[in-house]
């Protein structure tokens, strides 16, 4: 189930709203869903740690800021 989630870039409230659009704006594909979750660097995936590389390129990990498809499309 959480593979599922993570894969779609969802929560489990957020599946429930997730039924009633096409496409989802928040889900940007496995790779960088996979990467907003746990970081761009394999050695950290296990550890609760972000390099300040990811903490920079990623503004979902502030907390503030969630980008959606439309945003980076336009």
């Amino acid at each position: 189930m959480h593979v599922s989630l993570l894969s779609s870039n969802t929560t489990s409230i957020e599946v429930y709203e997730k039924r009633r659009v096409v496409r989802w704006k928040y889900d940007f594909g496995y790779k960088t869903n996979f990467e907003q979750v746990f970081g761009k660097k394999k050695a950290l995936w296990l550890f609760p740690l972000y390099s300040e590389d990811d903490s920079s390129s990623i503004p979902a990990l502030h907390g503030l800021d969630f980008p959606t498809r439309l945003n980076v499309e336009a």
